[in-house]
Order: C-alpha cells, then structure tokens, then sequence
C-alpha cells in the first residue's frame, strides 16, 4: 500500500525480507558521509522493519521506502517521525538516497510533502542536519524551514530547522537582478538596500493569499503573524470547504473580528462558484483582475493590488492607497499629501518593475533614520 506521492516519487512501508535495501544503500562511504558514517547491514535492517511494524506504522509515521513513478526503481528512504529526545509534539523529517539519484530534485519534493503530511497531526515539523552539509540545508530551505538553533544529537552537534503550519505557502518573489539594479540605479535614496534586504515572500494560492491578506487587514504585521497562525491552526487544511465547515465564533477564536470572519466565508463562497476563474486569473489584465477580486466583500482595490505583486508577482505594479509607499514617495520628493497623479508620475519611471521599486520603498520605511 503507498503511504505518500509526491509529483515524481511514492513511499510505502519496508516489507520483511527488504533488510538488503538499507545495506545496499549505506554501502556507498558518499551516502553516509554526513550520517555518522554508521552503516546498516541487512540483518539490522530486518531489525528496524520489524520495529516499524510495531512501534510506527500503524501511527502513519515511521521510515518509508521510495520509489520513483516511471521505473519504479528504489532511490532510498524519507522518514516522518515524532522527534527524538524530546516530549514536545513535534514531528521531524529526513531521508538517505542512492547517490545516482542526487541533484534531481527528490528530496526536497518529497520532503514538502511530508511536511505537509506531519501537519495533519501537528504544528511544527523540524529536521536536522550537519552544518558542513549544505546539500541538506538548502533542501531544508527550498521547503521553507528556517534555521532554529545547534543541538546536541547523539554526541554531533547538528543544525536544527523547523517549519510551523502555515510557513510552508510562502515562496521567495521571483525578483531578478536587473530590476533591481534598475531601481537601484535610479533612485539614490535605495543606496544600501540589498536585493536581500528588499526581497519579499509571495503566496502563489489564491485562496490562501486572498485570506492572509483579509487578516492582516488594518492591523500590525506581528499582530497578523498571531492571528494567522492561529487561524492555519483551527481551520487545516486551509480550504474554502473548512473554512464555510467551522463556526463563525470558533473562528474569531483567533483574533478575528466578526466582519473578517463574515469576509473570510464570502471569499470562501465566492471562490467555490468561481473556482474556474481562480484557475485561469493569471491570464486577466492588472485591471481585469482587480474588477475581479473587487467583487467580493471585504477585498478592495488595496487588497487587489497587494493580490497582482504578492500572489501573481506581477512586475510593474504599485500602490497610492498603500500608506507606507505613499509615505515614503512623499519624503523622497519632500511634498505634502501627494496626489495620486503624482505618487504615479514617481512610480513611473520605474517601470517596468515598479513592484521592485514598492519593495525598495518598503525596505526604505524600517531603515533607521541617520
């Protein structure tokens, strides 16, 4: 029976008499570099299927071997299991593959996946790593973990990362760099802003961003993150069915007012009827989307135009209604309650990237005054 599938791979419990595949695969000194260079002979690793048997499997969680879809042929094995040496509630991932399978993309594809599975259960997902392995810390990253802290792990000092429920929709904007050297060349109040520092994280699901987006509406960005984990918390998956399926009061559970949770279920209801046009809002114009969106209660033209840079990550967009970028475009022209007309005759010569050019001016707003 197949445990998980992923776009490329699928998982499925060790069988008895499979011992061999754990020694087939510590055989290679690469494979085991980072691990302790511990190797498992096929004895112990009829041991440890035994033990999955009994103590795992039957919770969903232990090692699973993997399996590629198009040949069928082994390339190791990921686990999710609860985290070792501890009594927190938190599930850990991790994975061993054959050499001749590395750089394919496999582990961080499949990892995602079991996180996504842990989350079904729990709130927090980790892994660890040796720090001299940046193999493993980039995949840890690519699936959106962030550094925690070095601990103690079986006498190695290793990298620990976690990711929360919710994290995990975030995705690095597609900014490249020639738009910001475009920007940065332009203006020279952006001096010292790196792409680093400038680059901002996008959702790229429409649903889930439009409902971020509502509750973080007219209150602070800390404030928001609460809320927000909180609502990925009460309401998983994060789907338009859950959110109509759970009580309105259990939802402001969250730090939701009563107007946000009645937006929350009329985007949920908006896009259950319209899922189609969600599908295919890529293909509308910038102003095509926002007559769109702008239907729906609760999602105004700010909310929209947030939508075409931070879902869509459409490059030439920027906002008047938004107070910080309009603040800063004012002390960088040094004039008073600017006009819209003149907020975009400003915004204008940056485009094309006139969203990399909202980014810089972000970034501008928390650079502390010299």
């Amino acid at each position: 029976m197949i445990y998980l599938e992923s776009e490329r791979l699928y998982l499925r419990e060790f069988r008895k008499g499979e011992g061999f595949l754990f020694e087939d695969l510590d055989a290679n000194d690469n494979v085991v570099k980072y691990t302790g260079k511990t190797k498992l002979t096929a004895a112990q690793g009829e041991m440890l299927i035994a033990k999955f048997k009994t103590e795992y499997y039957s919770k969903g969680l232990g090692f699973y071997c993997c399996f590629a879809k198009d040949t069928n042929n082994y390339i190791g094995w990921f686990h999710l299991r609860k985290e070792m040496d501890t009594n927190s509630d938190v599930l850990e991932i991790g994975y061993r593959l054959k050499e001749e399978f590395w750089g394919l993309g496999y582990a961080t594809e499949m990892s995602k996946h079991l996180i996504l599975k842990g989350f079904e259960t729990v709130e927090t997902v980790s892994a660890i790593t040796l720090p001299e392995n940046m193999k493993s810390s980039n995949v840890m990253r690519k699936c959106n973990m962030h550094y925690d802290q070095l601990i103690d792990y079986k006498g190695f000092l290793v990298d620990r990362y976690i990711i929360k429920r919710g994290e995990q929709f975030h995705k690095s904007f597609p900014m490249n760099q020639r738009s910001y050297d475009f920007c940065y060349e332009i203006e020279p109040k952006f001096e010292g802003l790196s792409l680093e520092t400038i680059n901002k994280t996008i959702i790229d699901d429409p649903f889930v961003s439009l409902c971020e987006s509502i509750v973080y509406q007219q209150i602070s960005i800390k404030a928001g993150a609460t809320v927000w984990k909180r609502l990925c918390n009460i309401v998983w998956p994060l789907t338009p069915e859950n959110i109509l399926g759970t009580n309105d009061e259990v939802i402001q559970k969250c730090g939701l007012s009563f107007r946000k949770v009645s937006y929350l279920k009329f985007l949920a209801e908006f896009y259950l009827d319209n899922t189609k046009d969600f599908e295919a809002i890529n293909e509308l114009s910038n102003n095509e989307v926002i007559k769109f969106l702008t239907q729906i209660k609760g999602i105004g033209p700010w909310t929209a135009e947030m939508f075409l840079m931070l879902c869509l990550a459409r490059q030439d967009v920027s906002s008047y209604l938004d107070l910080v970028l309009r603040n800063q475009v004012q002390k960088i022209i040094n004039i008073e309650d600017i006009t819209e007309s003149q907020y975009n005759q400003y915004l204008n010569k940056f485009s094309p990237y006139k969203t990399t050019a909202s980014f810089f001016l972000w970034a501008l707003s928390k650079k502390p005054v010299e």
